[in-house]
């Protein structure tokens, strides 16, 4: 994967790398950071955010498949919306005073939203996994 420089528009979604209707396949933890691995399918490719210094995490689905319709990635605490019944707690939000940089925000079409908070964000692509060649035998 390499790192790329992402793009957001007005309203803080991710906007280059595109993502919509894309499927989050896998969350990872190396503490204190996190990893979250989604899956665009329109053209295969693999988009992972690097959460680096984790402050917190909320995440709750009842779906066996976790399909977003975009990423919101704000820089402030003030800026950030909170999907309705997700707003952090206090001490959350004292946490990120004291030390955040990035709120992050999934817009879910199938199961639930996912919202964390970290001090430093990477996001890094890969295309799409090419099938191997097949083998071709000539006959004489």
């Amino acid at each position: 994967m390499a790192d790329v420089n992402y793009r957001l528009d007005e309203h803080y979604r991710l906007v280059d790398p595109v993502i919509g209707d894309a499927e989050i396949r896998g969350i990872q933890f190396e503490h204190p950071n996190m990893r979250l691995h989604i899956v665009q399918p329109f053209d295969g490719s693999h988009i992972e955010l690097l959460l680096s210094g984790l402050i917190f995490l909320s995440f709750q689905t009842d779906h066996p498949q976790n399909v977003i319709n975009g990423v919101f990635i704000y820089t402030t605490w003030d800026s950030a919306r909170f999907p309705s019944g997700m707003d952090p707690d206090e001490h959350a939000k004292r946490q990120f005073a004291a030390a955040g940089q990035y709120v992050i925000v999934t817009e879910p079409l199938t199961g639930g939203p996912l919202v964390c908070a970290a001090r430093d964000l990477s996001v890094r692509i890969a295309a799409a996994p090419r099938p191997p060649a097949s083998d071709i035998t000539t006959r004489k």
